[in-house]
């Protein structure tokens, strides 16, 4: 309750426990719900050198995010980068389009220790040409993907395996006929992402009404599965956690606060430089290389952006509670 109060007020943390790693903005998609074409970077790598810099400089025990606008186990030094958090006692995820996850790099993810990996994942079934959901099959498709990456975790608890899907609209009825696919196959967890249409004209998202009317299937439909299934702002967890949130949700995400997700999370881009927001690549407060964290985090940069946070991110919605 206390942490919850603290993120209600906005009283910033003395340092932030998310911190999300751009270690590759390189991919091997072109989705069309994803923005990082316009955001006019240079595609790029992070160097080794840097990141074992920047491991230096990560508090014990962080949540750790191995993830920018690319796909990260296209990063040559990945299975050294996750030991490098490892050693640190970090809780370490990334996110991936599924389409390297060869039964050979699942073995070593698991090796490493990874403690949880969310796979893009928007349909099980074959999208045509003029579908704008994610497309993940280049190894084979995504439902062998999941099979077989939960048939070689066999026992093991880690990695947490999550599906990942984006929602469109129009697209609702086969969303949850992913979600029910993924509690067959076994996954542990569903999280669902609200699209950025801001960056795409062509795409679109649900209404208002839409949206919560959907929250409330899902709702049902987490109970009946047993699963968890998270779709920020609406509902996350489930049981008791779960009405928790959904009833102080409706203060944290309302308009006209600043964000819940500014609250102990950073983003670290491929080039050491430190960002509020991985939607705010060039937003730079900080370079990680040549200060510390803390120095960042508490710095005068930092506290300029919370107090105009409103204003830089006015069109940003993704984690907004529209009105009903």
């Amino acid at each position: 309750m206390f942490n919850f109060l603290k993120r209600l007020f906005f009283i910033t943390p003395v340092k932030p426990h998310i911190i999300q790693i751009e270690i590759t903005n390189k991919c091997n998609l072109d989705c069309a719900m994803c923005p990082r074409k316009s955001f006019g970077l240079a595609y790029e790598h992070m160097d080794f050198n840097i990141l074992k810099q920047v491991a230096k400089k990560i508090p014990p025990f962080s949540e750790v995010i191995l993830t920018g606008w690319g796909e990260p186990l296209l990063h040559s030094n990945i299975h050294e980068v996750i030991s490098l958090f490892k050693k640190k006692d970090c809780f370490v995820r990334l996110t991936t389009n599924g389409t390297l996850l060869s039964n050979e790099m699942v073995e070593k993810l698991i090796n490493d220790g990874l403690d949880s990996i969310s796979v893009s994942i928007d349909s099980f079934e074959t999208l045509d040409s003029n579908d704008l959901r994610h497309k993940s099959s280049i190894i084979k498709d995504a439902k062998d993907t999941i099979k077989d990456f939960i048939a070689i975790r066999a026992d093991k608890k880690k990695p947490f395996i999550i599906i990942q899907p984006t929602l469109h609209k129009g697209k609702e009825n086969e969303l949850l006929d992913l979600i029910r696919e993924g509690k067959r196959l076994g996954v542990d967890k569903i999280n669902i992402v609200r699209l950025d249409t801001k960056f795409n004209k062509n795409l679109k998202s649900l209404t208002a009404k839409e949206e919560y009317r959907l929250s409330k299937e899902l709702i049902a439909l987490s109970d009946k599965l047993k699963i968890e299934i998270d779709f920020l702002p609406f509902i996350a967890f489930t049981g008791l956690k779960r009405v928790f949130f959904i009833i102080f949700g409706r203060l944290l995400f309302r308009k006209n606060r600043p964000c819940s997700k500014l609250y102990n999370y950073l983003y670290i881009t491929n080039s050491g430089k430190v960002t509020p927001c991985c939607s705010l690549p060039k937003y730079e407060v900080g370079d990680l290389l040549s200060r510390s964290l803390n120095e960042i985090w508490n710095g005068s940069n930092f506290k300029e952006f919370r107090e105009k946070s409103n204003l830089i991110c006015k069109d940003c919605n993704i984690l907004r509670l529209p009105d009903r």
